[in-house]
């Protein structure tokens, strides 16, 4: 009984995990497209050194794009722009839940698919992420997922035209550890962080007003 068992789970393991056909990767490619129609994608450079890329879709975060460029750290305050960085790393995520399915849907190993979905972002996407970045060196270095579900989609806000800086400096230190001498100190040299820092905080308390408390 316990040679048949074997045997069974053999022929099991190696039907689900054999070496998928070239049939099965178009169908991942298919089901990839289908989960990215009619998204919109939203472009944000939090500093210098971060750019993310977010598609947007029935109000949720379907998919992001992060990249990290070099920082020099013998630099204080690396200022430089993001055009003379070279890129440090690049990572896709999409929800892990939504990782989950796919692999439902089609018996192939986890690292194929993360392979597969490189590969069509690459083939769909890169060439548009160069261009909106003003480059040519942009490529995928891996990928990973979000815990669980996906965040709600808040997309980049910029300065209401009626709020001070004062105002900003204000919520800043309401809602962080900043204080107010340090916030100045901060934008004397990188003109425009507190704005940078307003922006995230608001953005912030709207995904958590329309996600609603955690417990």
């Amino acid at each position: 009984m316990k040679d048949i068992i074997k045997r069974i789970l053999r022929e099991e393991v190696k039907r689900r995990y054999e070496k998928p056909s070239p049939d099965v990767d178009k169908l991942v490619y298919g089901w990839l497209d289908k989960y990215m129609l009619n998204s919109q994608m939203y472009q944000e450079k939090t500093w210098e050194s971060r750019t993310d890329f977010t598609w947007c879709k029935g109000g949720k975060e379907i998919m992001n794009l992060i990249l990290f460029f070099d920082t020099d750290e013998t630099i204080y305050n690396d200022d430089r722009p993001v055009e003379v960085r070279s890129l440090d790393e690049s990572t896709i995520h999409i929800p892990k839940n939504i990782f989950n399915s796919i692999l439902t849907y089609f018996p192939i190993r986890p690292n194929y698919l993360k392979f597969l979905i490189e590969e069509w972002f690459e083939d769909n996407f890169i060439s548009k992420i160069n261009s909106a970045m003003g480059r040519n060196d942009i490529t995928i270095h891996k990928f990973d997922t979000y815990p669980d579900t996906a965040r709600v989609c808040v997309p980049p806000m910029t300065k209401p035209d009626d709020v001070t800086e004062e105002e900003m400096i204000d919520y800043v230190c309401d809602t962080t550890l900043y204080k107010r001498d340090e916030l100045i100190k901060r934008e004397e040299e990188e003109p425009g962080f507190i704005e940078k820092v307003y922006l995230q905080k608001i953005r912030q308390k709207k995904r958590e007003d329309l996600e609603g408390p955690l417990f």
